[in-house]
């Protein structure tokens, strides 16, 4: 069979997106053109994908260009479809194109409808995309059981059409490996800093946190958002007399950030709405405590295994910040999340989806013989 691949996220060549669908749609490529051995894919990007991402990729893969950007979903690849079909069709970034190849559409989260203040016009688009991808698809993957009852919920889809299928954390991510050492004991965000995310109010509550305890700690903001050319974030971390405490790192390599997370006393996310995150299952790979806000899927994704606080209470995270930092909460916590981390695997994630490729290919066939 042919598999053709929306790998547009590929595209991207702004690092401060490469994260989310970006490190997605990395890891299973990488993953499931090596273990599957029997077809060959058509990864679809308006750009051309980095040659050392495609060098990752198994030798079935092919990168089809279909440039410019502008109508690459709506007209770029149904051309490209109905001139050369491909028998099924992976809708990575919550978008399928129209078309007659059987269709297996991602939903990452609906934090557009929950909380469309922070999405602005890209909620719209959002939107729109997610009823085509729910509407074209044969099978629908959640990243998270919160997700798929948030599909079932907001667009009454049938429980059966959808498979969830947690996401997991790259190689560098494991408990070994050195730990990042700096003068004095940190926190660690890992992600973005979209409004979504939360990060003035994770800045009041370390404010808080280090005048309850009178103690030296750090706040590491890590990821390419977080640089000394973020104006809005240093005037906020200026105003709470942050700037001798809060360490921004900017893009990093993923060897780097794990010795961050290695060496933190937590990770720490206050995000309003999460569809999976990431940064949780690689925090739990390298045995790294989790604070988390009590929002969207995270409180599936974390578990029993770390602490959950509410997005919308400051104190709450300050009370889960001073528990962290005793030694015996944090050793415990770290034992939790290394045995959750089991649940989090790139590899089971693209042998799931792997079987949901046979699945929809097992339906056309059935079709066809109709």
């Amino acid at each position: 069979m042919i598999i053709g691949v929306d790998a547009g996220a590929l595209s991207e060549t702004d690092v401060r997106h490469h994260t989310g669908v970006f490190r997605m749609t990395v890891e299973l490529l990488t993953v499931l053109t090596k273990i599957d051995k029997k077809n060959s894919y058509q990864l679809y990007s308006y750009k051309p994908i980095d040659r050392k991402i495609l060098s990752q990729c198994g030798k079935s893969a092919k990168n089809i260009v279909l440039s410019p950007s502008p109508g690459y979903m709506s007209i770029r690849i149904p051309i490209e479809l109905s001139n050369r079909p491909v028998d099924v069709f992976l809708g990575l970034c919550q978008a399928l194109p129209s078309g007659k190849a059987k269709k297996i559409g991602f939903i990452h989260d609906l934090g557009f409808l929950h909380h469309p203040e922070n999405y602005e016009d890209q909620g719209r688009k959002l939107r729109k995309l997610t009823e085509n991808t729910i509407e074209r698809a044969e099978k629908i993957i959640a990243v998270s059981e919160n997700t798929k009852q948030d599909i079932v919920s907001e667009y009454q889809v049938n429980p059966k059409k959808i498979t969830v299928v947690y996401e997991g954390a790259g190689a560098a991510f494991n408990s070994l490996g050195p730990e990042k050492k700096l003068d004095v004991p940190y926190f660690l965000y890992v992600g973005s800093s979209r409004k979504g995310k939360n990060i003035a109010m994770l800045l009041r509550v370390f404010r808080r946190f280090l005048s309850k305890t009178r103690q030296d700690f750090a706040l590491v903001l890590a990821g390419p958002d977080f640089s000394e050319d973020n104006q809005d974030l240093r005037t906020i971390i200026r105003a709470l007399d942050l700037t001798d405490s809060v360490i921004q790192t900017g893009g990093i390599t993923d060897r780097e950030l794990a010795s961050y997370y290695h060496g933190a006393q937590a990770f720490l996310t206050a995000s309003l709405w999460e569809g999976f995150c990431l940064p949780v299952a690689e925090a739990f790979h390298c045995g790294c405590p989790v604070i988390a806000a009590r929002a969207g899927a995270l409180p599936e994704i974390v578990g029993s295994a770390g602490i959950l606080a509410d997005p919308y209470d400051e104190n709450s995270f300050v009370s889960a910040m001073q528990k962290v930092i005793k030694p015996s909460v944090r050793r415990t916590l770290a034992r939790n999340g290394l045995e959750r981390a089991d649940l989090f695997s790139w590899d089971l994630f693209s042998r799931k989806i792997l079987k949901e490729i046979e699945t929809v290919s097992f339906l056309k066939e059935q079709k066809e013989k109709e």
